[in-house]
């Protein structure tokens, strides 16, 4: 089920599988998944926090909730998830905030699509996309990182294309993002906490056990997981776990 928001507020009502709502996501948790994943590759040093998530949301790029039943914490829905996926990683090749706004209203302007930075056109070149759309783009985002300045369909031909990892739906729109093989985050299964991909047990409680103390073999056989299902799960939440911050969330 999709979550339902009210004034800001999350409805906790309980799907048929007795879970919570779907694609619900913590800043703290975008922050780590950000991290860990296109970050990470990049080799790029931004600190990425909460509050520099929070500043986005306020910039008008996606909405900002709050969960009263959980000290207030503002959250995201998965549309904003991968709009915080593309943002940090225009940042990272030199992108100034300003020109990604700029890219972001006129995108959204010219579309009337809500969540354009969520949506297939950014990711891949999209041949449905008119010249001209992207034309202007390229004029409003140049990237200026290592590699010197490249336009943005540059990025997406030789980097962003390559980092994608999700699969869309026919509005073009994603619906899920496999940050690590073997790994999936897919706001319809578990209340859009990473899964080992295929199934819906989380790869936070094969983790939890992992480093409770049991063994690697134990849990494949016990969830009847094949060993790379279970190394997969733990190796993502590891990862995790090394790029968390010194500062409080």
């Amino acid at each position: 089920m999709r979550a339902t928001v009210e004034d800001g507020r999350i409805d906790r009502q309980l799907d048929d599988n007795g879970e919570g709502p779907s694609g619900i996501y913590y800043l703290k948790d975008v922050a780590r998944y950000l991290r860990a994943t296109d970050l990470a590759a990049r080799g790029y040093t931004l600190s990425l926090s909460p509050q520099q998530i929070s500043g986005w949301g306020r910039r008008d790029f996606f909405d900002l909730h709050k969960n009263e039943f959980e000290h207030n914490q503002s959250f995201v829905e998965f549309p904003h998830l991968i709009t915080s996926r593309m943002i940090a990683l225009l940042l990272s090749y030199g992108i100034k905030i300003r020109r990604i706004v700029r890219a972001h209203e006129y995108v959204r302007s010219e579309t009337g699509i809500r969540f354009p930075f969520a949506n297939k056109t950014f990711w891949t070149e999209d041949v449905d996309v008119p010249i001209h759309m992207y034309t202007k783009i390229d004029e409003i985002l140049v990237a200026a990182d290592e590699f010197g300045q490249m336009p943005f369909r540059g990025l997406l031909e030789t980097r962003i294309v390559n980092a994608t990892g999700m699969e869309f739906d026919e509005t073009r729109n994603a619906i899920n993002w496999e940050p690590l093989d073997g790994v999936l985050i897919d706001p319809e299964i578990h209340s859009g906490a990473p899964c080992i991909k295929g199934t819906r047990i989380a790869t936070a409680m094969i983790y939890g056990m992992h480093v409770s103390g049991e063994t690697e073999e134990f849990l494949a056989e016990w969830y009847e997981l094949t060993g790379l299902q279970v190394s997969s799960a733990i190796r993502w939440e590891q990862s995790l776990a090394d790029t968390e911050p010194a500062f409080a969330t």
